[in-house]
């Protein structure tokens, strides 16, 4: 995933994405074997460090 996205963060089922310097986090929950990506949450940095996106 390091390879095609070098911004991107892996927890557990979840890549982190960020964006425009680390502003915005797009956290979303993978699944392998569907291939599929789906949207959980979009966060400032601010609502990303508070910890609620990981229940």
């Amino acid at each position: 995933m390091r390879q095609c996205f070098p911004d991107a963060d892996q927890f557990q089922s979840l890549l982190i994405f960020n964006i425009r310097h680390n502003y915005y986090r797009l956290v979303v929950k993978v699944d392998y074997r569907a291939k599929l990506l789906m949207v959980k949450e979009f966060l400032t940095h601010t609502q990303y460090m508070r910890g609620d996106w990981k229940k």
